[in-house]
């Protein structure tokens, strides 16, 4: 996977067109997001930008914000952990940060038309 990232990379460097994986697949398939959670809605990334992805952090970042944040987290997710939402928001001063977690319900639930998506607004729209 790091081999065709970087190869990727390197295409796109001399303006090649770049390679396309999907973004979500089963198991053992080449794909950005591989579990059986993320088949619903499959669409394709540049293998390059898991490059990006695998070095964004966003708690290195999220001290510093000076606005309010809501955390959605999901109970089930099995692609960003409930306990990385907690970590992330254990970063930041209370007065300034909400986390919401929305129980039994996985990383794909709250896009819409799925089972979550009113829950998930529905704690966006209170936020606001």
């Amino acid at each position: 996977m790091v081999l065709l990232a970087l190869f990727d990379g390197l295409k796109q460097s001399l303006g090649l067109n770049p390679i396309y994986i999907p973004a979500a697949t089963g198991p053992k398939i080449t794909g950005a997001l591989m579990c059986e959670c993320s088949l619903e809605g499959v669409l394709s990334v540049s293998a390059k930008s898991l490059l990006q992805i695998s070095t964004y952090k966003p708690f290195k970042t999220v001290s510093s914000f000076s606005c309010p944040l809501l955390l959605v987290a999901l109970e089930d997710d099995i692609l960003y952990l409930l306990k990385g939402r907690e970590f992330v928001a254990a970063a930041i001063p209370t007065s300034k940060c909400e986390l919401h977690t929305i129980s039994q319900s996985e990383h794909f639930d709250v896009y819409p038309p799925n089972k979550d998506y009113e829950r998930s607004v529905d704690v966006q729209i209170r936020f606001l």
